[in-house]
């Protein structure tokens, strides 16, 4: 159950992070909205990494997939914490020609090297794939908050999407970094926390940490978590945000470090869920484990990570799509040279499209299990062209084809409703064979 003092802990949020949102405006530049002049140091980016990846999807989905499919979900933070170390090999590269061509989005490399077509087919590919991972946070957040505070599903949403909506109309990239700060912390040491609460007394097998428990569905959620952070359009943005490469570095061991943390503490809310109430549905878990097994105080905390970690996701995706619609569309399809304060424009114009149009599907759809496999179908379409890019020379038609196979794969499965774990690395492999075979015979 929920009492006064854990809807106090959520108000006292919402207040700080708006807060924290509008304090950055101070002394804003054009290139500090729109990439925090490229210059930041470990702290803040190693909190901004761990913020931006621990979201809703983490928290909801992850919880609801370790009470279905036990410690093979756990694999999935993993695989996080393996992108994180696996990005290291790249950064070098990434960041110098970012800093060269002054990048902004991930898109820029693509039509840089390999020209329009391509660039726009991959800008719309992370378009699409953000935008439903917007979804998610908005829907888990919105859900959550109906739950606690006694407000309608409608209303919540409406809440949910004008906190991030006021601080990141104002200050931009600038904004996400300052509260990602906060919010790191506000993830990480409630669930510490927790971790220890739920390890004793909550009837929690030890089993269920087994490794040689985890089924085939281990590699798919590792998958997930590896090629989710080396292809992450947010994940790229931080690398051009970094001062330089020993700073992105040092960022990115020490991410690969806290993100398996954070995953215990998630697991055991799984684990606890799944052991004290077995026949309740897996995307109740984390609302049983939370409102049910942790006293009064302790559940606010667990409220507390939570949103934290899905308003730092929804502000994250939210400017990825607001730097895609500015940078990867606007100004590529125009004619003249786009100014950096007509950037700046066209990015808030975009952060009011995308919180807009996010808000009116939420309203009238809210499965989050489905969105989410579609979600991860489609970020494993994009991966072969990505990793392969960094270290051969790829035909521009042999990328077409690869992704629009792999889009084309995801659709159908998502039509028939054939969308599973089980299922959606096929994208993976249809995309990776198209490519090869594309580079064989394409010209």
């Amino acid at each position: 159950m929920f009492y006064t003092i854990d809807t106090f802990l959520i108000i006292s949020y919402f207040v700080i992070i708006i807060l924290i949102g509008l304090f950055a405006v101070r002394k804003q530049t054009t290139e500090g909205f729109l990439i925090s002049n490229r210059k930041l140091s470990s702290f803040p980016l190693v909190s901004t990494i761990v913020a931006s990846l621990i979201g809703g999807n983490a928290i909801v989905v992850f919880t609801a997939a370790i009470f279905l499919y036990g410690i093979s979900a756990f694999w999935g933070f993993i695989g996080l914490s393996c992108g994180c170390l696996c990005l290291i090999f790249v950064t070098k590269k990434i960041k110098s020609i970012a800093d060269e061509k002054k990048f902004y989005t991930l898109s820029d490399f693509f039509y840089e090297k390999y020209g329009k077509s391509v660039g726009l087919l991959i800008a719309f590919t992370i378009t699409l794939t953000f935008f439903i991972l917007l979804l998610i946070q908005i829907i888990a957040g919105s859900i959550l908050l109906s739950k606690i505070i006694g407000l309608s599903y409608v209303l919540s949403v409406f809440i949910v999407t004008a906190v991030v909506f006021l601080y990141l109309l104002a200050a931009g990239f600038k904004a996400v970094v300052r509260t990602d700060i906060f919010q790191s912390f506000a993830i990480l040491i409630p669930l510490l926390i927790i971790a220890i609460f739920l390890s004793t007394g909550k009837g929690i097998s030890i089993s269920e940490f087994n490794p040689l428990r985890s089924g085939f569905m281990s590699i798919s959620f590792f998958l997930y978590g590896l090629i989710t952070v080396t292809i992450g359009a947010d994940m790229w943005q931080r690398i051009y945000a970094g001062a330089n490469f020993k700073t992105i570095k040092k960022s990115l061991i020490i991410s690969a470090v806290t993100l398996p943390v954070i995953g215990i503490g998630v697991s055991m809310i799984g684990f606890a869920a799944k052991a004290n109430f077995p026949n309740i549905l897996s995307e109740e878990a984390l609302i049983y484990g939370i409102s049910y097994l942790l006293p009064v105080g302790l559940s606010g905390l667990a409220l507390v990570v939570l949103f934290a970690a899905i308003m730092s996701t929804i502000d994250t995706i939210t400017f990825v799509l607001a730097t895609n619609f500015s940078r990867d569309f606007v100004s590529r399809l125009k004619t003249e040279e786009t100014s950096k304060k007509d950037l700046v424009t066209l990015t808030r114009l975009g952060i009011f499209i995308f919180i807009t149009l996010a808000l009116v599907i939420a309203l009238f759809y809210s499965n989050i299990i489905n969105i989410a496999l579609s979600l991860a179908s489609m970020t494993f379409v994009l991966a072969p062209t990505i990793i392969g890019s960094l270290y051969i020379k790829l035909k521009r038609n042999a990328i077409l084809l690869s992704i629009s196979s792999g889009l084309f794969y995801t659709f159908l499965m998502v039509f028939l409703g054939f969308i599973r774990p089980e299922t959606i690395t096929v994208s993976l492999f249809i995309s990776l064979t198209s490519l090869v075979i594309g580079q064989k015979i394409l010209k």
